[in-house]
């Protein structure tokens, strides 16, 4: 998971989850959102050194040709 941004990753709590619920080899479905708020925008920001709104390099996750797609 992405740690760079405060957050825990979910990795070890899907795996575990997986375990217990679908290890019987029922089908599993896994649905990845990201939305167009300022967390899914932001960009490069090379003074700060992390990606955050104010950034002018490359996008963390959308660049500008995703979001119009």
């Amino acid at each position: 998971g992405d740690t760079g941004h405060g957050a825990v990753s979910g990795l070890p709590w899907l795996k575990q989850d997986l375990a217990a619920h679908a290890a019987d080899g029922r089908p599993v479905i896994l649905f990845q959102h990201y939305g167009w708020d300022v967390f899914s925008i932001e960009r490069w920001d090379a003074a700060k050194g992390t990606f955050d709104d104010d950034g002018t390099g490359a996008p963390h996750w959308w660049s500008e040709a995703d979001r119009q797609a």
